[in-house]
């Protein structure tokens, strides 16, 4: 049996972790993407983007984050 690998992948598990298998090929979904919300930070782990409000900022990652004011 000839097995015929179309393009680098067919699962996420045959890309490193910071990628997934998108259209077969290891991307990272950031930067294929806008996954997050406004002035949020996006990092892949485990084949998915995870968005994150920068340190001292507050907000929903994935609609806006918000600098944080202190008095």
């Amino acid at each position: 049996v000839i097995t015929v690998k179309r393009g680098e992948c067919q699962h996420d598990n045959e890309c490193p972790d910071n990628t997934a298998c998108i259209e077969n090929q290891c991307l990272d979904p950031c930067e294929l993407t806008e996954p997050c919300g406004k002035n949020a930070q996006c990092t892949t782990s485990s084949h998915r983007s995870v968005c994150r409000c920068p340190s001292k900022w507050a907000g929903n990652p994935h609609e806006e984050c918000y600098q944080c004011r202190f008095y």
